[in-house]
């Protein structure tokens, strides 16, 4: 049985990822002392205002862009290229207004591993200045996210 919280949402097939979102977001929020980030913000890029990105999270002041990744374990082929394209936007946004800070928040320890490790994407994400936040997740949102990745077949060691 599943308790409700401030977080709990119906089940079906994302509502855990989304759930698990909003509570990074807040944990995020609360850390940096942040009360004007914006969710799934659209952004038009300066060169081209036709050319849009939609960042997890956006804030004006300080300028902040972020990603955020309600996985388990280490991720697979397509979710890297998930976090490739995740670098790319963040990129393009840095390109067009300047020194900003970047961030991916995730809520496993082996995806923040790996995302720090020795891989082109690590190096990437290194040479970007893209910081990579993890947040543990209580007992409960854990539970749901491995429940719905398990139906997902998203699930890896």
């Amino acid at each position: 049985m599943t308790v409700m919280n401030k977080y709990t949402k119906k089940d079906s097939t994302s509502d855990a990822q989304i759930t698990i979102e909003a509570y990074l977001i807040d944990r995020f929020k609360e850390e940096h002392g942040l009360t004007d980030i914006v969710r799934d913000h659209i952004i038009e890029l300066s060169h081209d205002p036709y050319v849009t990105i939609k960042p997890d999270i956006y804030c004006e002041h300080p300028r902040i862009i972020g990603e955020i990744h309600s996985h388990l374990g280490k991720l697979k082929s397509a979710q890297i290229h998930k976090i490739a394209a995740d670098i790319l936007k963040m990129n393009l946004f840095e390109k067009n207004v300047g020194d900003c800070s970047k961030y991916i928040i995730v809520c496993s320890k082996a995806e923040e591993q790996q995302l720090k490790g020795n891989s082109y994407i690590a190096e990437a994400i290194r040479q970007y200045r893209i910081k990579v936040i993890y947040y543990e997740l209580d007992p409960e949102l854990y539970g749901d996210l491995a429940n719905t990745m398990e139906k997902q077949n998203m699930l890896r060691d």
